[in-house]
């Protein structure tokens, strides 16, 4: 017996394409990732096409819905080599862009979203540094992205606790 409820694109992936040893052993390490890791990464390739779309097809990744239909997101990302072909620099503007865009929506989780989607890349180009598992430059963006946002915290802290007098009313 099998496990319960529907059927999902994860249980129904399928090697399709040119089959090397390259793609046949990130197919496989993507079978044993979770499906929680790869709505993780859809969700980070959905606010990288949110933040900077212009730039994304100008380095020409694929818009969500036009890689292969039987990989593990159904094809609604990447996942394999040969589906996208970052370079270092390209995906340390893709965070800096996705930091720097206006969107007064975007969170610091949101951002940590689109680093596990630039670290998955990373792995799905065959990236070697098995300690970081991500790009080197990336990782250079991400501590100033931090020191940023650590900075904007402490401002808003700072004039949270303004001192003020607090008056109490009693009815009698």
């Amino acid at each position: 017996m099998g496990k319960r409820g529907p059927r999902s694109v994860f249980d129904d992936a399928k090697f399709e394409g040119r089959r090397t040893q390259d793609r046949e052993e990130v197919f496989e390490a993507n079978s044993d990732k979770s499906k929680a890791a790869f709505q993780a990464y859809l969700g980070g390739f959905r606010l990288w096409w949110r933040c900077c779309p212009a730039y994304l097809l100008s380095i020409g990744v694929k818009p969500e819905g036009s890689y292969g239909k039987k990989n593990h997101t159904g094809g609604k990302m990447f996942s394999l080599p040969g589906d996208i072909n970052l370079t270092e620099r390209q995906a340390s503007r893709i965070l800096w862009k996705c930091y720097k865009s206006r969107d007064p929506w975007l969170t610091i989780d949101q951002i940590k979203l689109v680093m596990k989607t630039l670290s998955f890349s990373y792995q799905v180009q065959g990236g070697t540094d098995t300690k970081t598992q991500q790009w080197a430059k990336v990782l250079r963006t991400w501590k100033h992205c931090t020191v940023q946002t650590q900075l904007c915290a402490l401002v808003v802290s700072m004039v949270l606790r303004i001192p003020t007098k607090i008056f109490f009313l009693t009815v009698r």
